[in-house]
């Protein structure tokens, strides 16, 4: 057999290849030629330990496990071509050398045996035949480590991730999270919130609404997404594929589709289309996708849901009410007919698009909120009509135009009958939105699933990709359209920048938040970052096509294009620090890149699919809202019913039931 591969030095051995009774061959044998010297599939696979024993020399078919092992061996034999060793290398691989040698004399003594017998044992489960090739084993993994880093550089990101980012809709976007205590409640229309749940809605609605602090610092005190709470809320950035539960992702679609006042109908139409409509690119005909187009407006396009500041007062209120209005336990009541719930099914129960608005004392009487006359003849005061001048003069609250006069709710008044279902109605009239001290509003979503983020989601968009509109630097023009690329920039708030530019990079992911940490900064680029890989899942493919240009063109600067992180042909700027030439069979070559396209197709095929069976199942779950519904139970009749005792509540129970 030839000498191993200088390149190679003794290279992983047994670990990518293990499983192979032989080598593969084709044609003339010959898979690289590297510095002008021909080796064969066998002198490359024997590289990395491949027993070849038994090998007929026959030709194998390119099948699909054989592409996938060239795959492997030609990434190993282009970063080895590529990245050199250097002293802080040496330094660990000596250093993890030394610590298995003394593993190995330690289990040695214990095991009452020598040590060339241990180090034979402890190689053998590594999958190594001598400490040559553990060594070189070592090394070759620190290459990849550091040829993934040297690819993964600022440039390489930021010249190229930006315009396909764009395509995954990546929003940044900041919440508050108020976690309900039972996460495992899914019910549509008898949902239930504990004592504490109730206040706590109460708790960060009125602080927030007061206008005193800004949505950082309450989400920093009260959210309870402890993560984020740390940064002031921020999520980080949200994209189509990112893992967020459905009713906070496709509530924010929601909302820029139908909603939001700064994108016009253009801006509109492309948020469907980058989100809604693309649903089924990969899964289904344009006929399926129209049909979620149709769906989606459908369910979510017409109105959004309006909960009143009223009923956060009122969930206060009657937080702690679980007896009668004598103090007596109810028989035959179950949790959804504590007034708490009856409230919370009618306002915060709803799991599309919601936002708070302020509505005057007589709709708080009329929607039987404040002013509930109970069977006694108590009115009930829940605080409301008090507070009201203090939230009506609050800068919190702004009329916004395209969703301040399109609001729904369920109609739960006091002139509902017991029977009387509680289908939805619109709410008339323009009103005030809660919005945060920017003035963006607050989006509220209800998630249904059972999980540790099941409870409450109050949303701010930090960044919009559909509305490029961001204040000049130098003029205050709100008209003034910045660079997308402006704001997913690498580029960090530093000392030398002059006032335009801080001011600048002031407004960018990056730079949003202020911090005297030095590592601060540091740390939002790697955010940054690690949010592109997330969306970008083939990169390594794309690493390894870039590697593969700079071994088959070592001295080539700016004569060849490679692949980016995102997958784009930009000028190849790799040095070779090696210098070695390597040049793969043509045949093996074609192969090998074909293979990579097709599992970037079967990658983003499969993305698609998954994609397209989260939406469907929230569309189908409002539709099942829509029609379950009317078995909210209204609330004036449902209050009176509980409070007014067990008879009540069963005449009550009797007259819905028929």
């Amino acid at each position: 057999m030839k000498k191993r591969l200088t390149i190679l030095s003794l290279a992983l051995a047994g670990v990518l290849l293990t499983g192979c009774s032989k080598g593969y061959n084709y044609v003339d044998g010959v898979m690289v030629t590297i510095d002008g010297q021909n080796y064969t599939i066998n002198d490359v696979f024997a590289s990395f330990g491949l027993k070849t024993e038994g090998y007929d020399g026959t030709v194998e078919p390119l099948s699909s496990t054989t592409v996938s092992s060239y795959y492997n061996a030609l990434n190993d034999v282009i970063v080895e071509a590529n990245i050199k060793k250097d002293a802080t290398m040496t330094s660990s691989v000596q250093s993890d050398i030394e610590s298995f040698q003394k593993t190995v004399e330690d289990n040695a003594k214990k095991n009452g045996v020598s040590y060339n017998t241990e180090l034979e044992t402890e190689l053998d489960s590594k999958g190594f035949d001598t400490l040559e090739e553990y060594e070189a084993s070592l090394y070759l993994e620190r290459k990849k480590t550091e040829a993934s880093n040297n690819f993964k550089t600022d440039s390489m990101y930021t010249k190229t991730f930006v315009p396909g980012m764009k395509d995954y809709a990546p929003y940044h976007v900041r919440h508050i999270l108020l976690k309900f205590d039972d996460a495992s409640d899914k019910s549509l229309y008898k949902g239930k919130i504990s004592e504490q749940d109730a206040k706590d809605i109460y708790t960060f609605v009125t602080t927030m609404a007061k206008g005193e602090q800004t949505f950082g610092k309450v989400a920093q005190t009260l959210s309870e997404d402890t993560s984020s709470a740390e940064a002031f809320g921020d999520c980080g950035i949200m994209t189509t594929s990112t893992s967020f539960n459905s009713e906070f992702k496709y509530g924010v679609y929601t909302y820029d589709s139908f909603f939001n006042p700064a994108l016009t109908a253009k801006e509109k139409q492309s948020v469907i289309d980058t989100t809604v409509y693309a649903v089924n690119t990969k899964a289904a005909d344009n006929e399926t996708k129209n049909d979620a187009v149709t769906k989606f407006s459908e369910l979510s396009g017409q109105k959004a849901w309006g909960i009143p500041l009223s009923a956060v007062f009122a969930e206060n209120y009657y937080a702690e009410m679980t007896k009668d209005s004598n103090g007596l336990a109810v028989t035959g009541a179950e949790d959804y007919n504590y007034p708490r719930n009856i409230i919370y099914n009618n306002y915060f129960n709803n799991h599309g698009l919601s936002f708070i608005y302020l509505d005057t004392e007589v709709e708080a009487v009329a929607n039987s909120l404040d002013g509930l006359v109970l069977n006694n003849g108590t009115i009930v005061d829940t605080g409301y009509s008090s507070a009201y001048a203090t939230y009506a003069a609050s800068s919190r609250f702004k009329t916004v135009e395209g969703i301040s006069d399109k609001l729904m709710q369920r109609g739960a008044d006091s002139k509902l009958s017991v029977r009387n279902s509680a289908t939805a109605k619109e709410i008339s009239g323009s009103h005030k939105i809660l919005c945060d001290e920017n003035g963006n509003p607050i989006l509220v979503t209800r998630p249904q699933s059972g999980t540790d983020y099941s409870g409450l989601h109050f949303i701010v968009l930090q960044y919009d990709p559909f509305n490029s509109l961001i204040d000049s630097i130098d003029t205050g023009d709100t008209a003034a359209k910045a660079n997308f690329s402006d704001y997913y920039t690498l580029t960090k708030p530093n000392s030398s920048m002059t006032e335009e530019e801080l001011s600048k990079s002031k407004k960018s992911f990056v730079g949003y938040l202020s911090s005297n940490d030095s590592d601060f900064y540091t740390n939002r680029v790697s955010t940054l970052k690690s949010d592109v890989d997330a969306v970008y899942t083939n990169s390594a493919y794309n690493q390894f096509e870039y590697y593969l240009d700079a071994a088959e063109n070592p001295t080539s600067e700016s004569n060849s294009y490679v692949k980016s992180v995102s997958g784009e042909s930009v000028p190849n700027t790799s040095v070779n620090e090696n210098g070695i030439k390597v040049t793969v069979d043509s045949t093996i070559r074609s192969e090998v890149l074909n293979y990579i396209d097709q599992q970037k197709m079967s990658s983003e095929e499969s993305t698609a699919r998954a994609y397209a069976a989260s939406w469907n199942s929230y569309l189908m779950m409002l539709a099942r809202a829509n029609e379950v519904q009317s078995r909210v139970l209204p609330v004036a009749k449902g209050i009176q019913a509980f409070l007014g005792g067990s008879t009540t509540l069963n005449v009550f129970n009797n007259e819905r039931a028929k």
